[in-house]
């Protein structure tokens, strides 16, 4: 059952939330799987878990999310947006903001902009160049 809690509020059933350490060592292994091998690992560990081959089917079509969203109890959809709200307030805070002031007639302040150069550099790197 969904419980939908206030910020702030305590949740005694997860604390203290520890877990054995050959449970926290697997996961240790199947995240470094992932990041080493990629697509292949995950393939592979989903095979292996679940039962499931999803090799050729990681992306998920619009009409899959479609269904999926229509599918999702309303409460959770609730919780969800407000989790996503936050989440974009709380980044949101983090960007730097451009500010000037002046002191003795001359002006003086930060503009801030995207390094749009540099951030194609670093995708062509990652994509293969």
């Amino acid at each position: 059952m969904l419980r939908v809690v206030e910020l702030g509020e305590a949740i005694p059933e997860l604390e203290p939330l520890a877990f054995p350490p050959e449970v926290e060592d697997g996961v240790r292994d199947i995240c470094r799987r992932v990041r080493e091998e990629g697509d292949a690992g995950l393939v592979e560990l989903t095979r292996r878990f679940d039962g499931v081959d999803v090799a050729g089917r990681l992306r998920v079509t619009d009409q899959e999310l479609d269904g999926a969203g229509r599918q999702l109890d309303p409460d959770l959809h609730t919780a969800l947006a407000g989790l996503a709200d936050r989440l974009r307030d709380l980044h949101g805070r983090q960007l730097p903001h451009p500010w000037s002031a002046g002191s003795g007639g001359v002006r003086f302040g930060e503009r801030v902009r995207p390094l749009a150069a540099a951030a194609r550099r670093i995708s062509a790197r990652r994509v293969g160049g």
